[in-house]
Order: structure tokens, then sequence, then C-alpha cells
């Protein structure tokens, strides 16, 4: 299935600061480091925020989870 773009500005404003702000970096191994130049995307029925740390610039890629709210 083809990766369905979404608007990294339709996340609320709290989790677009958490990722822009807190995300893991795989390569620079250390955690809270961020990312710039964010994409998010939809494949395969899971949402994904993608994007350059802001340290060494390699992509980083985090999966959105939402969480359900009983009722």
């Amino acid at each position: 299935m083809a990766k369905e773009y979404l608007e990294f500005s339709e996340l609320d404003e709290s989790d677009q600061e958490w990722f822009l702000k807190e995300t893991w970096c795989d390569k620079c191994g250390k955690a809270d480091l961020g990312i710039k130049d964010p994409t998010m995307y939809k494949e395969n029925g899971n949402t994904f925020v993608t994007g350059k740390c802001v340290v060494c610039g390699d992509s980083q890629t985090s999966q959105v989870i939402t969480k359900q709210v009983d009722g």
C-alpha cells in the first residue's frame, strides 16, 4: 500500500512539540534530540512522523500512537 501523506500541523500542538524536541536518534544513540523538517504519513493503517535529527541530520521515523479514552 502506498504512503498517504498528511499535514504535520494536523497533530495536536503538544504532540508536534514533542516530536520536534524529544525524538530518539538511532545514529547518535541519544534521546530527546528532536527532529527538523517533519513529514507525516499513513501506511498500512499506521501513522508515522519522519524528519532529520537536529544534531547529526540522519533521517528518523517515529510511529504516532494515539491513546483511546474510555468513556
